[in-house]
């Protein structure tokens, strides 16, 4: 019942968007501001980690990546592109090479993470261990956003918050304000129903959306 209503909620973001779409465009509106690059982490012969029941991280991350587009249709002023839309192997370069080749105003990347103990859980947010990077201290005003926002909505459930965290990570090739957001642990039981769950991955994607939107007019 509850991957029902995960269902139906999903469909009704998609209506909204679309709606909004309409009015926008009856409206005139100019092109949106800001292009925003969201990578759907693994993908391909890359599964990433795997979950107990043997969920695979690459299909979560694009789900969540997808459900973030849809939700960008019905902001005027953000135009989302996804590094991957399929099953697709994309080597890291090739993914923050897109977005400097679009002159992103950010890029942001959609992981489930992995532990060895699986009592492990909750959500994190990372940045590039690169302090000397141009980029590094708004990457990490971005990550304390996107965390903030998506905690706001999950704590409440009992979601631990892992906080921002530094990294030495792939991102760092990016031109522009880079993150990974860690969506919850696969490896953990309970993790990894949640992020199968389509309400799960609407509030993921809602969240990191507002944090998004919330660092882009701070700047």
């Amino acid at each position: 019942m509850r991957h029902l209503r995960g269902a139906l909620f999903v469909f009704l973001c998609l209506v909204t968007s679309f709606t909004l779409i309409a009015f926008a465009a009856l409206e005139g509106r100019s092109d949106p501001q800001w292009l925003v690059v969201i990578d759907a982490g693994h993908g391909g012969v890359d599964p990433g980690a795997h979950g107990p029941n043997g969920v695979r991280e690459k299909q979560i991350n694009l789900e969540i990546a997808r459900i973030l587009e849809i939700l960008a249709l019905g902001d005027p002023d953000i135009k989302v592109v996804l590094t991957r839309r399929s099953d697709q192997t994309l080597p890291l370069k090739t993914r923050t090479d897109l977005a400097n080749r679009l002159k992103a105003a950010l890029y942001v990347s959609i992981h489930s993470n992995a532990h060895n103990d699986s009592r492990v859980e909750g959500i994190e947010t990372l940045v590039a261990d690169s302090p000397e990077h141009p980029m590094y201290s708004r990457s990490l005003q971005l990550a304390q956003m996107i965390q903030q926002q998506i905690m706001a909505r999950l704590s409440p459930i009992g979601i631990p918050s892992r906080g921002v965290k530094r990294q030495p990570l792939y991102i760092r090739w990016a031109q522009m304000p880079s993150v990974i957001v860690e969506s919850g642990f696969v490896t953990n039981p309970k993790g990894e129903e949640r992020l199968q769950s389509p309400w799960y991955q609407v509030q993921i994607a809602q969240a990191v959306l507002a944090g998004i939107k919330a660092y882009l007019k701070s700047h």
